[in-house]
Order: structure tokens, then C-alpha cells, then sequence
């Protein structure tokens, strides 16, 4: 989803808050209340976003083998 974004030629801001949707549905997932995905997604810069991302699809697909 974001490497499309980054094609069709998308500002930074779309970008990041495509991430922080995303960041949201994977939070949903882990059980997280709505108010704390919210907040959480909201208060991080991009670089933690984009760190936590990677470190939550990571553990995510290891869950489903």
C-alpha cells in the first residue's frame, strides 16, 4: 500500500497518514483500545512509525505459521 502511494507520486503527509492507518488496523489486531491506537499513532514522527511498522508486520507474520 505505501509503495504505491510513494508511485503515485504522494506528499509526505499522505504517506504518513496512510502509515498511521495502518499502524491503527495492525493495533486493532493486538487488541488495543481505539482511544491508544489513536494516540499512539498520532504522537510518533515518521521514523518510529515507520520502525514500529516493520517490527509489528514482522511479529504479525510469524503468528500465522
Amino acid at each position: 500500500m505505501i509503495r504505491r502511494a510513494q508511485e503515485d507520486g504522494m506528499g509526505d503527509h499522505k504517506q504518513h497518514a496512510i502509515k498511521r492507518r495502518e499502524l491503527e488496523w495492525l493495533l486493532r489486531d493486538y487488541g488495543v483500545s481505539r482511544s491508544l491506537r489513536l494516540g499512539v499513532a498520532q504522537a510518533l514522527s515518521p521514523e518510529s512509525l515507520d520502525k514500529l511498522l516493520r517490527q509489528l508486520k514482522r511479529r504479525s507474520i510469524f503468528s500465522l505459521s
